[in-house]
C-alpha cells in the first residue's frame, strides 16, 4: 500500500461525521427558547402595592467591589451615546408594542411529572425551582378503581411520577418513602439548591445573567423590527431602496425608521451601534430575508384567523373579479363573504357580515374551466369545504356567468347549493368604463358650461401659449358649441345621477336582497319614463339654456353621411324598406335618445332576471313579523321551496315543515318589523329555532355587488406598481392581506409572531439570514448574515 497521505475521507470515516453532526444538532435543537425568558419579577412595598424588580441585578454593589462578570453587565447595559439602560422594562416600551413574555408563556415543561423527561436539564431544574410543585387538585373528582378507593388531593405532592394503585397499602407506603434516605437525599438537595437560585449564588450565575441580558437585548430588538415591519405593510409602503446599508442616501424605508428610533429608543441605538461596530456582532435582522420571513408571519396570523371566522360562520360565499396588474399578469382576487356571530361576556350578540380577502391568484388563461379548477383548488389548500358554499358573485362576464361553461355553472355541477347572485350594477355595453362613477366629471359640462366655454376661448386667443395647446383648445371648443354635444350632456347627467347612488348603496356589505331589488325597480322605471317625447322635449329645453349661454344657436346639425346609406335587401313583399331619416332631430332622438335608454334596459333587465329568481325563494325571510298575515298553507309552500333548492342529495340544509312552525312563533314574538340581521340576532341570543336561524344565515350570506373585489385592486396598484414590478407573488398576496384586512392585523400579538419566528429559526435545516454567516457578507445590511441560531454562542 502506498504511504501517500489519504487525501479523501473513507466512507467510514463520512458516516462517523455525519452521526457526529446529526447528534449535535439534535442536542442543539429548540436552544434558542432557553434565551427568550422573562426575568422580571416584582416586590410587595410597604404599603402592600407590587413594585417591579429585574433579576439581573440581585444586589447593589460598589463600583470597587464589582466583579468582571458584572462590569461585562454594566457594559451590556450601558448605551455609548446617551448613557440610558437598554434592557426592557415598563418605562422603555413606549412604542406601542407587547411586554417581554413571561417565563411560563415560554417553558414548555409540563405539569404533569409522567410527561418529564428522563434527564431533567439545568433549565428544567431551575423552572421547576422557582415554580414549585403544581398546586394540589382539590376541586377534582379523581376516578375509583374496583373496591372504590380513590386518589386523594393529599396524596398530590407525595408520589413517585410512575403514580401508584394500591390504595390498601397507600398510607405504609408513603410513611416508608417519607423516611428513606432517597427522599431526605433529594429534599436536602432541592432545598440547597432553591437557596442557590434565591441568591444567585450558582455557578453559571454571572454567565447565566449575561445570557439574559443579551436574551432581552435581542427580543426587544425584533419586537421593533416586527411592529416597523407591519406598519410598512399595513400602508403599502416599500421596504427597500436603492441602497442597502445604514446612514446612506435612498436605503428605503424600513432602514429609514430604524434609523429613526435609533435617535429616541435606546434598544436601537445600541442595536445600530453594534451593526455599525462589525466585529461587535454578525447579526442585525434588518436585510430583506428577514423581511420577507416577518412578513410572511404577519400573513399567515392574519390569514388563519379570517379562515378560523369562515369556518366558524360555517356557510360562506365567493367574490371574483380579474383584472392584469402592471407586468400583465391577470390577477384573480378572492373574497369570501360570510355571516360571523360574537357574543361579548355580558351575553350580548352581535351579527357581522364580513367579506373578506385571501388573496390574488395568478391566472394564466381566463377560461371558464381553469378558472374554476384554480377556485376549487385554493379552497381546498384553505381547508374550506366546498359543499359550504351557498353563493358566488362575479362581474358579467361570459366565461364567469356563462350557464353551460362558465365558473358558476361548473362550481354547481359540484354543489348546486352555489348559487350565482350577478353582482354588478353597470352600463358596460355602453362604454369600457364604469362610467356612471364619473359623475363629478360632468357635473361642471352640466351646470358651468359657460365658465368651461370662457377658460377655453381664453387659452386659444392666448398668442403665449403653445400652438399644440392651442390647437387641442380648439377643438374643444368645436365640440362644445355642437347642439348635439350639449343634449348629450343633459342625457348622460340624467342617466348618470340615476345610477350613482343606487351603485353607492349597492356597494355596502349589510345591503340585502329585497332592498336591492327595489332600488333595482325604482331604477327602471326611471329609464321607462326617460324613453318618452315628452322627456326628449324636456332634454332640448334644458340644452337650449345651455346654448343661450355660450351664444350658440340651438339647432341640430345636419350630418352628410361619409359612405352611401346600405339598403337591407327585401325577401318577401310584405316587408317595407327602412326609410332614411332625414330630419337631424329625428335622427338625434332615434339614433342615440332611444338606442342609449334602449341598451340600458336591456342590460337591467339581463343582469338580475336571475337575482330575482332567487328572491322569488328568499323574499318571505325579509319580513317575518308580516308572515303571520299569511295563510298557514302559503307558507309551508314558501319553507318547502326553500328546503328543496336548499337540498344536494342526502345532504339538507333545513327542513321545510319545522322552519314553518319556527316562523309561526318568531312572528308572534316580533312586535314590529324587523330586518333578518335583527332577527337572527334575537333568535342567538334565545337559542331558538335552528332552521329558521341557518336560513337567515344564509339569506346574508348572498352576495350583492363585487364592490369588495375591485377595492382589492386598488391596493394591488398600490403594491405592484411600475418600481416594484418584480414583487414575487408571495409577497404580493401577504403584504395585500396587511393592507386590506389592516383591522385584524392591529389584533396581532407580536410577542406571538416573534415566538414563532425564533421556533422557525432553531428548527430550520437551511437558515437563511440571521442563521448562517457568510464571509464575504458581514458588511452589507441587506447580506445573509447573522448567529447560528442552533448554537449557544450569540
Amino acid at each position: 500500500m502506498s504511504d501517500v497521505e489519504r487525501t479523501k475521507l473513507s466512507g467510514h470515516q463520512y458516516k462517523k461525521r455525519r452521526l457526529e453532526n446529526e447528534t449535535q444538532r439534535q442536542k442543539q435543537a429548540g436552544a434558542l427558547k432557553t434565551y427568550l425568558q422573562n426575568t422580571s419579577s416584582s416586590t410587595k412595598t410597604k404599603d402592600g402595592s407590587e413594585k417591579p424588580t429585574s433579576n439581573l441585578v440581585i444586589e447593589e454593589k460598589t463600583e470597587s467591589s464589582k466583579s468582571d462578570d458584572d462590569k461585562k453587565i454594566d457594559n451590556i447595559s450601558k448605551s455609548t451615546r446617551t448613557g440610558s439602560n437598554p434592557l426592557p422594562n415598563e418605562n422603555t416600551l413606549k412604542i406601542g408594542i407587547n411586554p417581554t413574555p413571561t417565563e411560563n408563556e415560554l417553558q414548555t415543561l409540563s405539569t404533569d411529572p409522567a410527561l418529564w423527561p428522563r434527564i431533567l436539564g439545568d433549565a428544567d431544574r431551575s423552572f421547576l425551582m422557582r415554580q414549585g410543585p403544581p398546586e394540589p387538585l382539590y376541586n377534582y373528582k379523581f376516578p375509583s378503581d374496583d373496591t372504590g378507593r380513590k386518589f386523594s388531593a393529599n396524596y398530590y405532592n407525595s408520589l413517585a411520577k410512575e403514580g401508584f394503585k394500591s390504595w390498601k397499602h397507600l398510607v405504609e407506603t408513603l410513611k416508608d418513602h417519607e423516611i428513606s434516605k432517597n427522599h431526605i437525599q433529594t429534599q436536602k438537595s432541592w432545598l440547597e439548591l432553591s437557596q442557590r437560585l434565591k441568591g444567585c449564588k450558582t455557578i453559571d450565575a454571572a454567565a447565566q445573567r449575561i445570557i439574559n441580558a443579551e436574551t432581552n437585548h435581542w427580543y426587544e430588538v425584533l419586537l421593533r423590527i416586527v411592529a416597523i415591519t407591519k406598519m410598512l405593510g399595513k400602508k403599502c409602503l416599500a421596504f427597500q431602496g436603492t441602497s442597502d446599508k445604514l446612514f446612506e442616501h435612498n436605503n428605503g424605508n424600513f432602514l429609514k425608521i430604524v434609523e429613526l428610533l435609533s435617535e429616541f429608543d435606546p434598544i436601537m441605538e445600541e442595536h445600530v451601534r453594534r451593526v455599525l461596530k462589525k466585529e461587535e456582532t454578525k447579526a442585525h435582522y434588518l436585510g430583506k430575508n428577514i423581511q420577507n420571513e416577518i412578513i410572511d408571519l404577519l400573513h399567515q396570523s392574519v390569514k388563519s384567523d379570517i379562515i378560523n371566522q369562515i369556518k366558524k360562520a360555517k356557510y360562506y360565499s365567493i367574490i371574483l373579479d380579474y383584472t392584469p396588474d402592471v407586468s400583465k399578469v391577470e390577477q384573480m382576487t378572492l373574497v369570501i363573504r360570510y355571516v360571523s356571530i360574537n357574543k361579548s361576556d355580558s351575553n350580548e350578540v352581535e351579527i357581522k357580515i364580513s367579506e373578506s380577502f385571501l388573496g390574488f391568484l395568478p391566472v394564466e388563461r381566463s377560461t371558464g374551466k381553469q378558472m374554476s379548477e384554480i377556485i376549487i383548488r385554493e379552497l381546498n389548500d384553505l381547508g374550506l369545504n366546498l359543499q359550504d358554499m351557498r353563493g358566488q358573485g362575479y362581474d358579467n362576464g361570459a366565461n364567469m356567468r356563462g350557464g353551460k361553461a362558465g365558473v358558476q355553472s361548473r362550481i354547481q355541477n359540484v354543489n348546486s347549493r352555489a348559487f350565482y347572485v350577478p353582482c354588478r350594477l353597470t352600463l358596460k355595453p355602453l362604454s369600457d368604463t364604469r362610467w356612471e362613477s364619473r359623475i363629478e366629471a360632468l357635473k361642471p359640462l352640466r351646470f358651468y358650461m359657460g365658465d368651461v366655454y370662457d377658460a377655453l376661448l381664453s387659452i386659444y386667443e392666448n398668442q403665449d401659449i403653445d400652438n399644440l395647446i392651442r390647437d387641442e383648445a380648439s377643438g374643444l371648443l368645436n365640440c362644445i358649441k355642437q347642439f348635439k354635444f350639449l343634449c348629450s350632456i343633459v342625457i348622460w347627467y340624467k342617466i348618470i345621477n340615476c345610477i350613482n347612488p343606487i351603485s353607492k348603496l349597492l356597494q355596502t356589505k349589510g345591503f340585502d336582497l329585497a332592498s336591492a331589488l327595489d332600488l333595482l325597480q325604482n331604477c327602471k322605471k326611471f329609464f321607462e319614463d326617460l324613453r318618452s317625447d315628452k322627456s326628449f322635449n324636456e332634454t332640448i329645453v334644458d340644452a337650449r339654456e345651455l346654448a343661450d349661454e355660450i351664444n350658440v344657436e340651438a339647432n341640430f346639425e345636419s350630418t352628410v353621411p361619409r359612405h352611401r346609406v346600405r339598403r337591407k335587401k327585401t325577401n318577401f313583399s310584405y316587408e317595407a324598406r327602412d326609410e332614411t331619416i332625414k330630419d337631424p332631430k329625428e335622427q338625434y332622438k332615434t339614433e342615440f335618445f332611444y338606442f342609449t335608454i334602449d341598451r340600458a334596459l336591456n342590460a337591467l333587465d339581463a343582469r338580475f332576471e336571475q337575482l330575482s329568481h332567487h328572491s322569488n325563494y328568499l323574499q318571505f325571510l325579509y319580513d317575518i313579523y308580516d308572515s303571520k298575515t299569511m295563510s298557514k298553507e302559503t307558507l309551508l309552500t314558501h319553507c318547502k321551496d326553500l328546503e328543496s333548492i336548499l337540498t344536494d342529495g342526502d345532504s339538507v340544509d333545513i327542513n321545510g315543515v319545522e322552519l314553518t312552525e319556527e316562523i309561526s312563533a318568531v312572528s308572534a314574538l316580533l312586535g314590529k318589523k324587523e330586518s333578518p340581521n335583527d332577527v337572527l340576532k334575537l333568535l342567538t341570543t334565545l337559542n331558538f329555532a335552528p332552521n329558521l336561524n341557518v336560513a337567515l344565515r344564509i339569506l346574508l350570506t348572498l352576495p350583492i355587488t363585487v364592490a369588495s373585489g375591485e377595492r382589492s385592486f386598488s391596493k394591488l396598484k398600490l403594491i405592484k406598481n411600475f418600481l416594484r414590478s418584480t414583487t414575487t407573488q408571495n409577497r404580493l398576496n401577504s403584504l395585500a392581506i396587511l393592507a386590506i384586512e389592516h383591522e385584524i392585523a392591529d389584533q396581532i400579538n407580536l410577542r406571538e409572531i416573534i415566538k414563532k419566528f425564533a421556533e422557525l429559526k432553531s428548527t430550520d435545516p437551511n437558515p437563511t439570514e440571521g442563521s448562517a454567516p457568510k464571509k464575504k457578507d458581514h458588511n452589507k445590511i441587506g447580506g445573509s448574515v447573522g448567529i447560528d441560531w442552533r448554537s449557544k454562542d450569540w
